[in-house]
């Protein structure tokens, strides 16, 4: 394979990765416009709507330490893939769920999606020459960021002009398309690594990132109403 075939091949991978990011990037901020429109239609307390960004943000914080050592052991395309595919069907399962507490359940397992983001730097980092990598890392960086950036006004419009559920079905319409790409463009790497898992150290890590977000969140609600914004 020529070198031009290969550094085309490498930047096919980074639009195949990209989507994946501007994707996780919108789901973490598109549905904060929605919030009270998820409350009034599932009748739901603000303790549990809280848990929409504090679930999410938490399973999206620790599963990459796990996820990611999986990759060593498994194959980073691999775990990419399925996280890719647990993070739709998260998507499709919140669209459709019934009630706040199942709402926050599938939210957090769309978490699961969080490991993308550090696992698309390692991908972009194999498939491209090291000159080019660091573009690589920095589109994907800014992918993330224009997601988030886009998250909140095209999820208020979906919400006002839709539905809220939309916000979701959006992005696992997004997530299919992610996937097949990796399917068919990425190529699989990694694997083989005999990295065994600090599982104490990751467990005190998770419960370091969880207790900081719950804290943050938690305080938020705790101002009372008269300091919240919803």
């Amino acid at each position: 394979m020529t070198a031009g075939k290969v550094q085309r091949s490498g930047w096919a991978v980074v639009v195949a990765l990209l989507v994946a990011d501007m994707v996780y990037g919108f789901q973490q901020t598109a549905i904060s416009p929605a919030i009270p429109t998820v409350q009034q239609d599932l009748s739901a307390s603000r303790e549990w709507t809280v848990w929409l960004f504090s679930g999410y943000l938490i399973v999206g914080s620790v599963a990459p330490v796990f996820l990611g050592k999986l990759g060593d052991r498994i194959g980073r395309t691999r775990v990419y893939l399925w996280a890719l595919v647990v993070f739709a069907l998260g998507s499709v399962a919140t669209a459709v769920a019934p009630n706040i507490e199942l709402v926050v359940i599938f939210r957090m397992v769309q978490g699961v999606g969080g490991v993308v983001f550090p696992l698309s730097f390692a991908i972009a980092t194999e498939v491209l020459p090291r000159e080019k990598a660091n573009t690589a890392i920095g589109v994907l960086t800014g992918g993330f960021g224009l997601g988030a950036v886009l998250g909140s006004p095209v999820g208020g419009a979906l919400a006002q002009l839709l539905s809220w559920r939309w916000i979701f079905g959006v992005g696992a319409i997004a997530l299919a398309l992610a996937i097949l790409m990796v399917r068919f463009v990425v190529p699989s790497l990694g694997g083989g690594v005999p990295r065994g898992l600090d599982t104490p150290g990751a467990a005190l890590f998770g419960g370091a990132i969880a207790a900081l977000i719950v804290a943050i969140t938690e305080a938020h609600t705790a101002a009372g109403p008269a300091r919240c914004h919803w």
